[in-house]
């Protein structure tokens, strides 16, 4: 999730002199690129344009601050688990920009972000998550590290936040903070290539459904995959109608990969990082999150 960016360049508007800085950036020796008409469907803060790298690009600003090291890793675990079936995006350009932040270029994949999270799309989507095993690079952000922090108590503010939101935002935070005192022993895993915010709107598919592309690398590292796994769980259920095939078969994975114990823990983790995220990013959407927090709590106990 993008931290400290201007609404505008969040939400999908590119201010023209924004627009125009990183253009000049890139431009400079290079030839010319531009925004096309051709806009990118389910995206917050993405733009399709042409560039002298590729017919097609995917601009996207994520930081204010210098984060193109970081984007780097996350781009090299995302060729990690690219494959001819479902692709990964090539990251053609990383830069800093002073004034507009850290972007880059991406290859644009075709297809479009999968419009509901059945049971075929996620048996799809594990296969991801299965090629990214102990293919985590030592240098990427180290996802397992912040779920033991989480672990250890509110090192992120998650929990203040979500619980001062509301009564439903307290209620949720009690009932985690109940079952998790009760999963400290976690022992989580460090060596997987982690999406990080593996959801449909970053799955793409073909006309007939089938899934082709997974993008957003930009926030991926290395830890264990069933955090990815649980962030699919709760994909399902922030849907009107969830899949109950699709919700058994995760619930099922992360079983079999780190027992019930860690099915509470990777699901709380999402049930409370989304809250406080929309608290911050989408204020309109919180109470419904908090329900779907909830519900995936529903869900797994």
């Amino acid at each position: 999730m993008s931290r400290g960016l201007p609404e505008d360049i969040l939400y999908g508007k590119l201010p023209a002199p924004v627009l125009s800085t990183v253009l000049t950036a890139v431009n400079a020796g290079t030839g010319q690129m531009y925004v096309t008409e051709r806009g990118l469907p389910g995206t917050m803060g993405a733009w399709v344009v042409r560039s002298p790298y590729r017919d097609l690009h995917v601009l996207k600003v994520v930081s204010n601050h210098d984060t193109v090291a970081q984007v780097r890793e996350s781009a090299e675990v995302a060729h990690s688990v690219d494959s001819p079936a479902c692709r990964s995006p090539r990251y053609d350009v990383v830069q800093y920009t002073p004034g507009v932040g850290t972007w880059y270029l991406q290859e644009f994949l075709e297809g479009e972000p999968a419009p509901l999270m059945d049971i075929g799309l996620v048996r799809e989507a594990l296969h991801i998550t299965d090629r990214g095993a102990d293919r985590g690079r030592a240098t990427a952000y180290d996802y397992a590290a912040r779920v033991q922090g989480f672990l250890r108590g509110d090192e992120f503010g998650w929990r203040a936040a979500v619980a001062s939101h509301s009564p439903a935002g307290q209620a949720l935070v009690q009932r985690a903070d109940s079952l998790l005192a009760r999963c400290r022993g976690l022992s989580v895993g460090e060596h997987d290539a982690v999406h990080g915010d593996l959801t449909q709107r970053n799955l793409l598919v073909s006309q007939s459904r089938k899934l082709i592309g997974c993008v957003d690398w930009d926030l991926a590292g290395r830890g264990d995959r069933s955090l990815d796994i649980a962030r699919l769980l709760y994909a399902c259920q922030a849907t009107d109608e969830p899949d109950n095939d699709a919700v058994n078969l995760l619930r099922t994975r992360l079983i079999e990969r780190s027992g019930e114990t860690g099915l509470i823990v990777f699901s709380v983790y999402w049930a409370l990082m989304v809250a406080d995220w929309s608290i911050r990013r989408l204020p309109g959407a919180t109470a419904a999150l908090i329900k779907v927090g909830d519900g995936l709590i529903n869900a797994v106990v």
